[in-house]
C-alpha cells in the first residue's frame, strides 16, 4: 500500500491522474486486506486528491472521511494522516468555495508547523491556503502565509515551490504588477501540469481583465487543454468562461472513455494494456485469472473494444492525450 500510495502521489503531480487513481484504489484495497490501516489511509487520501481536482465532491468527501477516521482511531495528528484535509481544501477551491477550503487548510497548516515540516513539497497545502485566504480571508493573513511559503521555497530550492510562491505573489499583486511573478512561475522547470495550468489560468484571467484579450487567449487555451486532459472539469469550465469572455469559443472536449471504468476495472485495463496476462494481473491484484477474465469482459463492453490490442491502443491514446509534464 505504501508503494502504491507513492505511485499515486507521483501520478497526481506529474499529470497521470488515471494511473494515480488506479494505483491508489489498488493500494487502498491491499491496505484493507492486509490489515495496514495507515497504508490504506495514505491511498484513500491520494484518491481524494484526484477526486478533488476532478470536482467529484461525493467521492472526495467519502475517501477523505475514511482516511481521517484512521488518524482519529490512532490518536495521531501526523501530517500524513491529514492528507485528506489537503484534498478537501483543494476541493473547496475547485468548486469555488474558498471558505470551505480554509476550514481544512488552516488546521493542516497548524499541524505542519507544530511538527516542524518546513519542506513545502511534502504536503502541498501552502499555495492553496494562500489562494483561499485571498479569495475569502484577511489579506494580512494571506501575506503572512505567502511570506512563509516564499522563505521555505528559497531554503528548499525546489522548482515547484518557487513556481507556486510566484503564482501566489501574482494573484496578490495590485494593478499591473501581477505579470512579472506569474511569468516567472511559468519559467520554472516544475514538471507538474495541474500547477502550471493554474498559473496559465491566473495569467490569462488578469490579462483578459486588462483588456489584453489576444494575449490572454494563448494562456487560457493552454490552461483549458491541460485541465481537460487531466479531467479537472471545474477548472476547465473556468478557463472556458474566460475564453468566451475574451471573444473565443471553446468546444467542450469529450470525456475519456476510460472514465466509465470502476477503479478496479481501470487497474485491470492498464495492466493488460501493458502486456500482463490474466494470470499475471490476477497475481498482482490477488484475484483469480477467471475474475480478471470477467473484468475484461465488462471493460470491453464499456469501452467498445473487442481485443487486448484495441484496449491497449485506447489506454495508450488517452494517456498520451493527458497533459505532458513541464
Amino acid at each position: 500500500p505504501w508503494a502504491l500510495g507513492t505511485v499515486a502521489e507521483l501520478g497526481f503531480r506529474t499529470g497521470r491522474w488515471q494511473a494515480a487513481r488506479a494505483a491508489a484504489a489498488e493500494g487502498a484495497e491491499l491496505g484493507r486486506d492486509l490489515g495496514q490501516p495507515l497504508g490504506r489511509a495514505f491511498c484513500l487520501a491520494s484518491l481524494a486528491r484526484v477526486d478533488a481536482g476532478r470536482g467529484d465532491e461525493d467521492a472526495c468527501r467519502a475517501h477523505a472521511a475514511e482516511a481521517r477516521e484512521v488518524g482519529a482511531r490512532l490518536g495521531s495528528e501526523a501530517p500524513l494522516l491529514m492528507l485528506g484535509e489537503q484534498a478537501l481544501g483543494l476541493l473547496g477551491l475547485s468548486l469555488g468555495r474558498p471558505e470551505e477550503a480554509l476550514a481544512h487548510l488552516r488546521p493542516l497548516g497548524d499541524v505542519c508547523r507544530r511538527r516542524g515540516l518546513e519542506e513545502p513539497g511534502v504536503v502541498q497545502y501552502a499555495p492553496n491556503l494562500v489562494e483561499a485566504l485571498l479569495r475569502s480571508g484577511p489579506r494580512e493573513e494571506a501575506e503572512a502565509e505567502l511570506e512563509r511559503l516564499e522563505a521555505q521555497a528559497e531554503r528548499a530550492g525546489r522548482a515547484w515551490a518557487r513556481a507556486a510562491a510566484a503564482r501566489c505573489r501574482g494573484l496578490m499583486a495590485d494593478g499591473d504588477a501581477y505579470e512579472r511573478p506569474l511569468r516567472r512561475a511559468l519559467a520554472e522547470p516544475a514538471d507538474m501540469p495541474f500547477e502550471r495550468a493554474r498559473t496559465e489560468l491566473a495569467l490569462g484571467e488578469r490579462l483578459r481583465r486588462d483588456r489584453r484579450r489576444a494575449d490572454a487567449r494563448a494562456h487560457l487555451a493552454a490552461a483549458l487543454t491541460a485541465f481537460e486532459g487531466l479531467g479537472a472539469e471545474p477548472w476547465a469550465e473556468r478557463a472556458r468562461i474566460e475564453l468566451r469572455a475574451s471573444g473565443e469559443t471553446a468546444r467542450r472536449r469529450s470525456e475519456p472513455r476510460s472514465d466509465a471504468l470502476t477503479p478496479q476495472e481501470l487497474q485491470v485495463a492498464i495492466m493488460v494494456s501493458e502486456g500482463a496476462t490474466n494470470k499475471e494481473a490476477g497475481a498482482r491484484l490477488f484475484l483469480s485469472a477467471k475474475t480478471i477474465e470477467a473484468h475484461l469482459g465488462r471493460i470491453y463492453r464499456k469501452l467498445g473494444v473487442r481485443s487486448r490490442t484495441e484496449l491497449a491502443s485506447l489506454i495508450l491514446r488517452e494517456q498520451v492525450e493527458a497533459p505532458a509534464a513541464g
